[in-house]
């Protein structure tokens, strides 16, 4: 029996290099005649054959496992799993498109054409290694470590440097933010003179209070207890028992412990009184305050009495500020003393010709006629007030059975002793009867 290698496939890799392989055929089954081998039909992939017996001209193998190689067209490759290619790749074929891939979008995976290759490198600053800002990126090739980001408009982004201890960053509203030194430390406390107060506050309690402890420095406070009052003491301000508050001057001692100097009050200045809830001259002891008291206001150009009050118990006074009276309570009634007097000037006759004139009394002192009052039992008259000196004050046209007030304006302020004459002129009808009441103020002197 003769053995023979028989060539079952040849390729050509490169110009210079050319793959055969080769099987040894037993020739007791298989004869060679003339180039055609007889006893094989298709040569096994195990057998180191492809398992097939013709392929299509110009069409890729590619392996099946233990199967026949399979084949496919070089436009399209298939797999039963992912072709994957490892770089470079090498493309042979008649045009540049033998090899093609999908375009690569914002949905899809694939590869960048020219134009988009182009608008992808034009986001990278080649020149300076670096993402432009109006691309999503810095502009910067390196940042300060823990330095705060400040942005440039479309410049590139800029880094302070690290804060010191305490400080904080702070804005204008204008220009690039700075640093403010506003705190103790990071962990510490607002400083004095940005409205702090420089330590820890929690400790206070319901009426505590905060105080300067020393230059610069604040504490709490206490509240103090009942019957102490708010004061200067050893310096600084705290609480002060009543009990132990010093008196100076005439009076001397302390609120608990009061004493009043031998002659410091005048026994003919002050009057105690002796009723309920007043100080009588029992309550006093030794030659401290003797003798009856009044008291005595030491030449005061003036008194100031309560205003616009309530006068309800004898003894009470309090001024009036609408009707200018003086207003006391006396006898358990409350009278009043009036700013004003009154002038009264009337005139009967049984027939009535032209105009009357009537003196009233000349003005005891200076003062204001401020307006009248004036009736008649039938018809109208008119008033006319005036002085010696014929200066007359505002008409009055229509005296009458209606009573009103009428008030004067001009030419009715009088001094003491000048004369105050009314005119009553001719009726307009036919009154027998008048009588006019004046309200004269007196004027201060």
């Amino acid at each position: 029996m003769k053995k023979y290698l028989i060539p079952i496939f040849a390729a050509i890799l490169t110009p210079f290099i050319v793959l055969a392989v080769y099987q040894t055929i037993d020739t007791t089954n298989v004869s060679i005649t003339g180039g055609t081998i007889t006893g094989i039909t298709d040569l096994t992939v195990a057998d180191g054959g492809t398992g097939q017996s013709s392929f299509t001209a110009g069409n890729l193998l590619y392996g099946a496992g233990g199967g026949a190689l399979q084949n496919t067209a070089t436009t399209t490759l298939t797999a039963s799993a992912p072709l994957a290619l490892s770089q470079p790749i090498s493309v042979i074929g008649g045009t540049a498109s033998a090899l093609t891939c999908t375009a690569a979008s914002a949905s899809a995976a694939g590869c960048l054409s020219a134009a988009n290759w182009t608008a992808f490198n034009n986001k990278w600053d080649l020149a300076s290694s670096t993402i432009g800002v109006a691309y999503g990126g810095t502009g910067a090739t390196t940042l300060t470590d823990g330095g705060v980001l400040l942005g440039s408009g479309t410049g590139a982004i800029t880094a302070m440097g690290v804060l010191a201890d305490g400080a904080i960053v702070i804005g204008d509203g204008t220009t690039d933010p700075t640093t403010l030194s506003a705190f103790t430390a990071s962990n510490g406390y607002l400083k004095h003179e940005y409205g702090g107060l420089e330590f820890n506050l929690s400790a206070i309690t319901a009426g505590g209070l905060i105080r300067g402890a020393s230059a610069g420095a604040m504490e709490i406070l206490a509240l103090g207890t009942g019957g102490q009052l708010l004061g200067s003491t050893g310096g600084n301000l705290g609480y002060i028992a009543t009990s132990t508050m010093p008196l100076v001057g005439d009076i001397g001692g302390t609120l608990g412990a009061t004493t009043i100097s031998a002659d410091s009050v005048d026994d003919t200045m002050i009057d105690w009184g002796t009723g309920a809830n007043q100080v009588s001259i029992a309550d006093l002891s030794g030659n401290q305050i003797s003798g009856a008291l009044v008291w005595d206001f030491g030449g005061a150009t003036s008194l100031e009495i309560p205003n616009n009050g309530t006068v309800d118990t004898n003894g009470e006074i309090t001024s009036d500020d609408t009707s200018g009276q003086l207003r006391y309570y006396a006898g358990s009634t409350e009278r009043v003393i009036s700013p004003f007097v009154t002038m009264m000037g009337g005139y009967a006759t049984s027939t009535w010709n032209g105009t009357t004139t009537l003196y009233l009394a000349p003005a005891i002192a200076a003062g204001t006629i401020d307006g009248v009052y004036c009736e008649t039992d039938t018809g109208t008259v008119g008033v006319s007030l005036y002085d010696a000196s014929s200066n007359r004050a505002n008409y009055i046209p229509t005296a009458s059975t209606t009573i009103n007030y009428n008030k004067y304006s001009s030419n009715n302020t009088f001094t003491a002793g000048e004369s105050i004459r009314i005119d009553l002129g001719t009726p307009a009808s036919s009154p027998t009867k008048v009588s006019c009441r004046f309200k004269y103020k007196y004027s201060a002197d």
